[in-house]
């Protein structure tokens, strides 16, 4: 995989998700997926891209009975975006 496989706002998504999972089954092997991905965003974008992955945490015990959760993802990340309040 070289930094042309993903786009930078394929980057965010996918560091954003990985970011929603639970401290307690964060180990070493995800600290190191999560620094590769990271490693793949340009120098001068490093601390918007933190921004943006820093602006949601999304706790999914309670909508684990609610498996269509995509397009509620989708619009709370355009609203991210695009600056907008939900």
């Amino acid at each position: 995989m070289d930094k042309n496989t993903f786009s930078e706002a394929d980057l965010i998504t996918l560091l954003m998700g990985i970011s929603s999972i639970p401290d307690a089954i964060k180990g070493k092997d995800f600290i190191n997926t999560q620094t590769k991905i990271q490693s793949f965003i340009p120098t001068e974008r490093t601390v918007s891209t933190r921004v943006q992955t820093e602006q949601i945490k999304i706790e999914f015990s309670q909508w684990m009975g609610n498996r269509n959760l995509e397009p509620y993802l989708d619009i709370i990340k355009l609203a991210l975006n695009e600056n907008k309040f939900l």
